[in-house]
């Protein structure tokens, strides 16, 4: 008992630090609001970001390596920083390319990389077109972390999970809280344009994928047969999703904004051209994003998956954060002021969202304390 709640700790931590890593995530797209190509840079953007999270694991990995190999004759290598950063970049990724390989015969490995498309570059443009649509990247977040409720019925289906009474009360009070904060948006707002609406759409889309993903995660991660470690989970999803994004995604995304296909290609050097070295922004994005996948589902494997989704929901608190502070100092984004609302609809959320994750000990306290007292009376 005392291990399970060690653990739980320990992923609470790692799960809300992925929640500010991933708040962080979306908020870069607005450095290129201005764009005349909003769609393609969204889609750049989550490929750079598949990208460097597969280069971040390998260099991890390639960390893991060059302590291994440390003895007392080589400790001073380390102080040249280039021997041991030079190790691990090309080791780590040499070394996680070929376990990628490896794992990637496993038929069931391709399921993995499938939902990790889905709910990796594919949902993460989504919310970041959503958020340019809404020019708000709070909004979207809010739906997206009813990603837990999805997961839990999810759960049920897949993981053969049981919903309690408690869930299932949790699960109704936070539909029909997300369905008021959305109310509130759209009833203070002058006029309602599709734009707002596709990004509303997109957003709960984004939230399904997620909880898909959840699910499916918290399968391989626990399951004894085919045993995947987050390590191995962020290399298959990234290193796939990245293949796909660039081959297909980046040419229907230049279409879409009315540019050959070919566009979404060269945005590779165009965005240098007209952004200088500031287009590292889409590099630095991606280290963030990798950073928050691997704490991601570190929690996934030391809780589960409905646990995991459940501490990204600090991202509602995070997100407008780093908004304002974006608002505040970067000349460039000019997002919607937060109305009072927001943090109003935010922490009932919040509250009944945590009923949702603690639902299974919150039942049991029920049962121990209150079901059992009202027995003896009787």
């Amino acid at each position: 008992m005392l291990k399970k709640n060690t653990n739980f700790l320990i992923a609470g931590g790692f799960g809300i630090s992925a929640a500010m890593f991933y708040s962080l995530t979306p908020l870069f797209v607005f450095f290129f609001a201005s764009s005349s190509l909003p769609i393609t840079y969204a889609i750049f953007l989550a490929t750079i970001q598949e990208f460097m999270s597969f280069i971040l694991v390998g260099i991890v990995i390639g960390f893991y390596h060059w302590k291994e190999i440390q003895t007392p004759k080589t400790y001073w290598m380390n102080y040249t920083l280039l021997i041991p950063f030079g190790y691990m970049f090309g080791v780590g990724i040499y070394s996680n390319f070929l376990d990628l390989i490896n794992k990637l015969k496993n038929g069931r490995v391709w399921i993995m990389a499938a939902v990790g498309v889905l709910a990796g570059p594919i949902s993460m443009s989504l919310l970041m077109i959503a958020a340019l649509y809404l020019n708000d990247g709070t909004l979207n977040n809010v739906i997206l972390n009813t990603a837990p409720i999805y997961c839990m019925i999810l759960s049920r289906f897949v993981l053969k999970d049981k919903i309690n009474n408690v869930g299932l009360i949790g699960i109704i009070i936070t539909s029909l809280l997300t369905f008021g904060m959305l109310f509130n948006f759209f009833f203070i707002k002058d006029t309602i344009d599709w734009k707002a609406i596709l990004g509303v759409g997109l957003s709960f889309i984004a939230a399904l994928a997620y909880a898909i993903e959840g699910t499916v995660s918290d399968y391989f991660l626990h399951n004894n047969k085919l045993h995947l470690t987050n390590y191995e989970i962020v290399t298959v999803k990234s290193f796939v999703s990245f293949w796909i994004m660039l081959i297909i995604a980046l040419p229907v995304a230049s279409a879409i904004d009315s540019q050959p296909l070919y566009n979404g290609w060269t945005i590779f050097k165009t965005s240098f051209d007209a952004y200088g070295w500031q287009a590292l922004l889409v590099y630095a994005s991606g280290i963030t994003m990798g950073t928050g996948r691997l704490l991601y589902f570190e929690t996934v494997k030391l809780a589960s998956g409905t646990y995991a989704l459940a501490t990204q929901l600090t991202m509602l608190i995070w997100t407008p954060v780093f908004q304002i502070l974006g608002n505040l100092w970067i000349p460039e984004i000019h997002t919607d002021r937060l109305q009072w609302f927001y943090w109003l609809w935010a922490g009932l959320i919040l509250l009944s969202l945590f009923i949702v994750t603690f639902n299974e000990d919150i039942y049991s306290w029920y049962l121990k304390h209150v079901k059992s007292k009202s027995k003896k009376h009787k």
